[in-house]
């Protein structure tokens, strides 16, 4: 594996970043769609993934699943999912493992849930930004293994601003093929390795967010 780039740079960059969502514990001031161009990126190859942490995709990091980790991925799709809820519920499984098996390898196996925005040491830890970014890695990874049947990945959607409340928030998509509806995909309501939750995108949009206490989804 590699560290892609850490420099003083990218270290100023984590100090606006930080400095922008202070006012917030939801997440931070970049676009879905931006967020989308500058690091989500085409992946498709379970032996090079490129791996956001350290908040604000401030350490990109490329690691690889050996074929047995792969093949125990694979497992939650075989046989393929006969609805598109079902789908959904593999999906969040499948997250919830890439998680697990990427972060013995990038250090970030102890990642809190909600990740605060505020914090003057992110190394291990994922914000909104890292999380979705990454999410949506996994998700195009496994539509190009053929993986997908109902569900077609979309760009990061993002929701919230520093004065309405929510505070900005950043999300992977999914789209139903038929029913064309959308769906965020959000992993960073819990720690490393859990299921990710998946709800309408309108309601996460509107706010949504599991209760603390809520288990993850899918258990």
């Amino acid at each position: 594996m590699s560290i892609l780039r850490k420099t003083a740079a990218s270290s100023a960059r984590r100090t606006v970043v930080v400095a922008l969502c202070a006012a917030s514990a939801a997440g931070c001031v970049i676009t879905g769609r931006d967020l989308d161009r500058r690091y989500a990126g085409v992946n498709d190859d379970p032996a090079r993934i490129l791996v956001c942490h350290g908040y604000g995709c401030d350490d990109r990091q490329e690691v690889s699943l050996s074929a047995e980790e792969w093949r125990d991925v694979v497992a939650l799709f075989t046989p393929p999912a006969e609805t598109a809820a079902d789908e959904r519920a593999r999906v969040a499984a499948a997250i919830g493992r890439m998680e697990t098996f990427i972060g013995v390898k990038t250090g970030t196996a102890g990642d809190q849930a909600r990740s605060a925005v505020f914090t003057f040491d992110a190394r291990g830890q994922m914000d909104c930004l890292d999380e979705s970014t990454n999410t949506t890695r996994y998700l195009r990874l496994f539509a190009a293994q053929g993986l997908l049947r109902f569900h077609a990945v979309g760009a990061i959607a993002y929701r919230g601003r520093l004065i309405d409340g929510l505070g900005p928030h950043n999300a992977a998509t999914l789209q139903d093929i038929v029913a064309g509806q959308e769906f965020a995909v959000d992993s960073w309501f819990h720690v490393n390795g859990q299921p990710a939750e998946i709800m309408p995108l309108d309601d996460w949009r509107h706010g949504w967010r599991p209760a603390k206490s809520a288990p993850p989804a899918g258990e």
